[in-house]
């Protein structure tokens, strides 16, 4: 591999913090969400509905509410 850069700033490992992920079935769809600052956020969907990716809900980053909590 070439580059500008030596090789102990390319090959350097970052410290990453903590993430709280955790899987909820949604009708037949799983999510998998991050909670983080006191709000849950969708990180994935997995579904064997194609449609399902096209729902804005869904969307990785969208802020996900708990009906049954509200």
């Amino acid at each position: 591999m070439y580059t500008i850069y030596p090789p102990d700033v390319v090959l350097q490992v970052q410290a990453e913090e903590k993430r709280d992920y955790f899987n909820v079935e949604v009708g037949g769809r799983t999510l998998v969400l991050e909670f983080r600052d006191g709000q849950a956020r969708v990180v994935r969907l997995i579904s064997p509905d194609p449609m399902d990716y096209l729902k804005p809900q869904y969307q990785p980053g969208e802020a996900f509410h708990f009906p049954c909590l509200k």
